[in-house]
């Protein structure tokens, strides 16, 4: 990484921001192994990663210790890139992301924060094969450029990508917030099938969607607006009710694996989640729950709400506060 090296007594400071501070005692990070020096033995293992608390400041001649007892080996070097640090220690090369604490909002009608298990998505390097393939009278078209959605795509619950049920949802960074997307798979409401939009919430009855113009185009934030094209450039996936259970496109002639999306991208199931296994009798609050876990987005006072039913009530104007504390949330995060 291409970056400034920094002088000792710059890592003490405490600094806000991302790209523009080291992160001080208390900062949240994650420690994201790179390499390890020959015959040395690491506290994170290779192509894993480590998530925590710093419990002290990172200085040269010092080990990193975070707040849940984990450290990792004595600092070495440290370079400063837009929105990490590359570390050397005695043992090991990290990237140290701060970095990146996501969008936090706690009120009356729900919580927003970045998941306790989210990391930056673990993708391998390069594009996997752009694909066209016929799937009975339709051409199914698949896309995955891993080196764009890098630095997009935020993985949590085992996944960089979520089937739930018969859509996809994302969780992607949107400058120092996240913000979960969802694939429309038939393109209701004025929105374009395929596409992804973002959502702000499930709650047990509906992914809460915001409005969409007349001619599928999104009515909220620039910011979200480029996260989206990328999604929609770089992500292009089969409908779900093409994949079998291990995310294989199939042919529907002799049930030949035409693709597997699970080879060139990380991907989980709600159908194989602990909310779906342990459900009692409510699928609808089983999915909410896994959404929640892996989007961290809880509106707690909007639950069972669907505007199809409602859509005068009293939920539904909490629904629009609801939805416009996020909005607000997000262009501040864009501009501290």
């Amino acid at each position: 990484m291409e970056g400034t090296s920094l002088k000792p007594e710059s890592f003490n400071k405490a600094e806000k921001g991302i790209g523009k501070s080291i992160p001080g005692v208390g900062s949240r990070i994650m420690l994201s192994k790179q390499s390890i020096a020959a015959g040395r033995n690491s506290e994170v293992k290779e192509g894993e990663g480590l998530q925590g608390i710093l419990a002290s400041s990172i200085e040269i001649g010092q080990p990193i210790l975070l707040k849940n007892g984990s450290k990792t080996s004595e600092v070495r070097g440290i370079e400063a890139g837009p929105d990490s640090l590359r570390i050397t220690t005695e043992t090991s090369v990290y990237e140290l992301h701060k970095l990146f604490s996501g969008l936090a909002i706690d009120s009356q009608l729900g919580r927003v924060a970045l998941p306790e298990d989210a990391q930056p998505a673990q993708l391998k390097p390069g594009s996997a094969p752009g694909i066209k393939a016929r799937n009975g009278e339709k051409i199914i078209e698949v896309k995955i450029d891993r080196d764009a959605l890098k630095d997009v795509l935020i993985q949590t619950g085992g996944g960089a990508v979520h089937v739930v049920d018969d859509r996809y949802v994302v969780l992607a960074r949107v400058g120092g917030a996240h913000v979960p997307f969802y694939r429309s798979s038939s393109g209701t409401d004025g929105k374009k099938q395929g596409e992804w939009y973002p959502f702000f919430g499930h709650t047990g009855a509906w992914i809460m969607k915001g409005d969409i113009a007349s001619d599928g185009s999104m009515n909220y934030l620039p910011e979200i607006t480029e996260v989206q094209k990328v999604l929609n450039e770089h992500l292009v996936l089969p409908d779900t009710g093409y994949l079998d259970k291990d995310f294989n496109m199939v042919s529907p002639k002799d049930g030949a694996v035409i693709y597997s999306v699970g080879e060139d991208i990380s991907i989980d199931s709600f159908r194989s989640s602990s909310e779906f296994k342990n459900r009692n009798g409510s699928l609808e609050e089983a999915e909410k729950q896994y959404v929640n876990k892996l989007t961290g987005y809880d509106s707690t006072q909007l639950n069972g709400y669907h505007p199809a039913g409602s859509k005068n009530s009293a939920k539904a104007q909490m629904a629009q506060v609801w939805m416009t504390q996020i909005l607000q949330g997000i262009h501040k995060a864009q501009n501290p």
